[in-house]
């Protein structure tokens, strides 16, 4: 695709005229409620990246003047990808009370509540053009083969119900803003077909290893992270997962090639 990375926010360099290809406001362990990611200590909710957002916007004002930069917004791609950790690192953690204070639809229809002010508040800051990207296969990670005690390597079915459950909830309430936000186009793309399919079928995408992190510790390499001392594997592009949370990036390589031929269908092409 040969696209540029976009400059990360707090960057100190990404300011002026870096900004006016895109920035990046994403955060590890960052969650639609504020509350996700809280055993991580550091780490930036949706709501905060919006108003960092917020400062990115006003600051394209300044350099182009008003007119030009609502254009340059209505014209820009957003893409938004939020919802995992909600349930790795909320819901799913049995040392969270999340999880006996809400029944499963009960969450969903929480996070997606929340998911829909915040979309809704993006539109109102400018967006038009938004990409929004579906939960993958979580029971099918390696630290959640640990937590829901996988004997072979199985995925977790009640895990990836949950997954299911949500994305569905998402494509409707996008459907939604589609009809209640005059000139939006929120597009939903799947991840989570792609990379079952990964994990099924792992030789037919050049996988060896499909249930095993390349570095982690205990089985499944999912019971601790990829740490310093922790040794990786040399073959890193023949596993699907590169520790108990994450895609290596041969994964992420098909991932990536699949959402971005989503952005050409109903966008257009973007990398000029």
């Amino acid at each position: 695709m040969q696209l540029p990375l976009l400059p990360p926010y707090l960057a100190p360099g990404t300011r002026g005229e870096a900004i006016l290809n895109g920035v990046n406001y994403a955060s590890a362990a960052g969650g639609i409620l504020p509350l996700t990611g809280v055993n991580y200590i550091g780490r930036i909710a949706f709501d905060t990246q919006l108003e960092w957002y917020g400062n990115t916007a006003t600051e394209l004002q300044q350099l182009l003047g008003a007119s030009a930069a609502k254009d340059l917004i209505e014209r820009s791609l957003f893409a938004i990808g939020f919802g995992s950790n909600d349930f790795i690192n909320n819901y799913l953690l049995a040392a969270f009370p999340t999880s006996k204070q809400n029944t499963p639809s009960q969450y969903q229809e929480h996070l997606l509540s929340k998911y829909s002010l915040q979309l809704t508040q993006l539109y109102k800051m400018g967006a038009r053009n938004v990409l929004v990207i579906g939960v993958g296969p979580l029971g099918c990670i390696p630290a959640q083969l640990v937590a829901q005690k996988s004997v072979n390597g199985e995925c977790s079915n009640r895990v990836n119900n949950l997954v299911l459950n949500f994305n569905a909830g998402l494509k409707l309430l996008l459907q939604q803003l589609n009809t209640d936000l005059p000139d939006s186009k929120f597009i939903y793309t799947d991840t989570f077909n792609s990379v079952y399919g990964f994990y099924n079928d792992p030789a037919a995408y050049g996988f060896e290893f499909n249930s095993e992190a390349c570095c982690g510790l205990g089985k499944y390499g999912g019971q601790g992270p990829c740490l310093s001392f922790v040794k990786a594997c040399s073959n890193r592009d023949r596993f699907l997962f590169f520790d108990p949370f994450h895609p290596t990036e041969a994964a992420n390589y098909m991932i990536g090639k699949n959402i971005y031929e989503d952005v050409v269908d109903n966008f257009g092409n973007f990398t000029h």
